[in-house]
């Protein structure tokens, strides 16, 4: 994917120790409605930013881990530049072996780095790219910086704790909430001929969800997932929905019914023809099958006490 119809203004960075990519100069025009200028650093303040970074983000004022995996670490700093402090979230790959293909097309954190301007540029929110960092010699590294937004909270944690919380009428109007929110962004991704072959609950973050009134604005995380749906995109759509309902059908406070109400919203909103009774049958079928397959990891997580374990 590249950047298309955004006027993003980039800085080109070179730094120390082979590092090279690029990082936002300003805030492009078309992402201004999220208030969010003061997250972007000046050009003159992105070189001594980033050398704070690396090799080692576990030396930043701030540093917390929030995923931690063979192929990636997830951390948020606060680093400080002239008086100025930025709440960060770095993404940075452990992957030491780089594919052929990498080095044609770029790695796969310049390409995040990109999608994510693009879907932010057809109206998809997601964690605003910030920079990119790639180096292939001596040893192969790469991370991608992104803004942290404190007032988002991911579908999974919503489900397994928060729901719980509430009175019985209000949980009822708050799914119903995040569910229209969920499908308006599916109906922006796919009008787009987009699908994302990793949706799932943690990979969903919601904004506004406790607000009686107000819109949930949904961001959509870990873009290493979206893919032109080029060949057999209804197939897709239905897979990437079935992969949602296998992740939401663990918990408790997320009923059958619920899902179908999902389902049918989601028929209805995209103009779909298909009988929504036959699509919730199959949906739910490959989703439980999805979830037997990983059934013992999922259940040493507690994670199968919702619609599909039953």
């Amino acid at each position: 994917m590249t950047v298309r119809n955004t006027d993003v203004p980039l800085t080109a960075l070179a730094l120390a120790g082979g590092w090279y990519g690029y990082a936002l100069a300003e805030m492009p025009v078309a992402f201004r409605e999220d208030n969010l200028d003061h997250l972007v650093p000046t050009p003159d303040e992105w070189p001594v930013l980033l050398n704070q970074l690396h090799p080692d983000p576990s030396l930043v004022p701030g540093y917390a881990v929030l995923k931690f995996s063979r192929s990636v670490e997830v951390c948020r700093v606060t680093p400080s530049v002239g008086g100025r402090s930025f709440d960060l979230i770095i993404k940075r790959s452990r992957r030491e072996k780089r594919r052929m293909a990498d080095y044609i097309r770029g790695g796969r954190e310049h390409r995040n780095f990109q999608r994510a301007l693009n879907m932010r540029a057809i109206g998809i929110k997601t964690a605003l790219p910030l920079a990119v960092l790639e180096r292939r010699t001596p040893h192969r590294g790469a991370y991608i910086v992104t803004a942290f937004v404190p007032t988002v909270m991911d579908l999974e944690t919503i489900a397994t704790t928060h729901l719980a919380k509430l009175d019985e009428r209000i949980r009822v109007r708050t799914k119903l909430d995040i569910s229209c929110g969920i499908v308006r962004t599916l109906k922006i991704l796919h009008d787009n001929g987009l699908v994302h072959r990793d949706l799932k609950a943690s990979n969903i973050m919601l904004a506004n969800w406790t607000d009686v009134g107000v819109a949930t604005d949904v961001f959509l995380i870990d873009l290493d997932g979206i893919q032109r749906a080029r060949v057999s995109s209804d197939r897709r759509r239905w897979t990437m929905l079935a992969r949602l309902f296998a992740s939401l059908g663990h918990y408790h406070y997320i009923s059958r019914t619920d899902a179908a109400r999902f389902l049918r919203r989601y028929i209805d909103m995209t103009g779909a023809t298909d009988e929504w009774k036959v699509r919730f049958r199959q949906v739910t079928n490959a989703a439980r099958q999805y979830n037997i397959r990983a059934q013992g990891r999922k259940r040493n997580r507690g994670k199968l006490d919702g619609f599909l374990g039953e």
